[in-house]
This record gives structure tokens, C-alpha cells and sequence, in this order.
């Protein structure tokens, strides 16, 4: 995401492991994350479902930018490659 300067997903995805960190390791170890976590932490639900509706929009936005990025240098990114 760097390399593509998508700097909201880069701040994203490390809320996203501040979360997953701050939730589940204790010290040097990791707890077992379990399903039913969500269900009995109304706190965590709502700070889940608030990172995942913004990973969903800055996402996109990253695929379409990324695919520009692309389209733009395709000599950077894609092999020539002819069939004979």
C-alpha cells in the first residue's frame, strides 16, 4: 500500500492490527480468538464493524487508484507477452 502512497489504507490496516493486538495478546502470548468473541464484547463489535465499513470504502478506493496506477505504466507492471 505504500508503494502505491495509500496512505488511509496503510493508517487502516494498522488500526486493524492495533485492534486485533490490544485484543487478543497478553504480554508474548496470544490468546485463542474465539467466534462467540464479538457476541460477548459489544465494544469490540462496534469498533469491528466501524474499521470493516471503513475498509470497505478505502479499499475500493484503493483498487481503483492501484488499477490506474497500472493502466497508466503498464510497462512497469505487465510482460509483454505474444503467442507465435
Amino acid at each position: 500500500m505504500r508503494y502505491f502512497n495509500q496512505n488511509d489504507m496503510v493508517t487502516l490496516l494498522d488500526d486493524i492490527e492495533r485492534l486485533i493486538t490490544d485484543q487478543n495478546k497478553v504480554g508474548d502470548t496470544w490468546r485463542e480468538v474465539l467466534p462467540t468473541d464479538l457476541e460477548k464484547d459489544p465494544i469490540l463489535l462496534q469498533r469491528t464493524e466501524e474499521l470493516y465499513a471503513r475498509y470497505r470504502v478505502t479499499a475500493q478506493e484503493a483498487i481503483l487508484h492501484m488499477n490506474e496506477i497500472i493502466r497508466q505504466n503498464q510497462e512497469m507492471y505487465l510482460e509483454n507477452s505474444s503467442v507465435i
